[in-house]
């Protein structure tokens, strides 16, 4: 089997908020997170599964697949509008994010 690249497009709702993953090379792909960092776990734990299942190759093939994915620009920089906040700890003078 050849190098083969697969893709994942992601986006917010703008409805919800929430992350949706969805590809055109993956039958069956369609992801929906809280966060892009649950995103991201999603993506590691289930697509192998689905593309071993939905596009027929062994996982002992698993290596020869490349998965790009694209984030479009207004979720990638939802979550870094999230507010930071500091908690200062009066009588330590410490300050935790």
């Amino acid at each position: 089997m050849e190098i083969q690249t697969l893709s994942v497009h992601l986006k917010t709702c703008p409805e919800t908020g929430v992350y949706i993953g969805t590809s055109d090379d993956i039958p069956g792909v369609c992801l929906e997170t809280d966060s892009l960092e649950l995103m991201k776990d999603a993506i590691r734990s289930l697509l192998p599964d689905l593309i071993c299942t939905n596009l027929q190759i062994k996982p002992s093939e698993l290596h020869k697949v490349v998965l790009r994915v694209f984030v479009d620009a207004e979720s990638s920089s939802r979550e870094s509008k999230k507010p930071r906040i500091l908690i200062e700890d009066r009588e330590k003078g410490t300050a935790a994010a």
